[in-house]
């Protein structure tokens, strides 16, 4: 079973949301995440790029 949440690039203020909208993780940072305490289900993730730029995606955790 693999716990981490592993991006492509660094982002900064990422947030993580179930889908009602509750914030899960707030204002994280990096490439990788440890999603153990995370229950299993769909989540958003909002984050910014060094650019400047807003990335949103979903994940699900099984």
């Amino acid at each position: 079973m693999q716990n981490t949440l592993k991006l492509s690039g660094d982002l900064q203020n990422i947030n993580v949301y179930d889908l009602s909208g509750k914030v899960i993780l707030r204002n994280c940072s990096g490439k990788e995440f440890n999603v153990t305490t995370l229950s299993s289900g769909i989540y958003n993730l909002t984050g910014v790029n060094n650019k400047g730029e807003i990335t949103k995606f979903k994940f699900i955790k099984k």
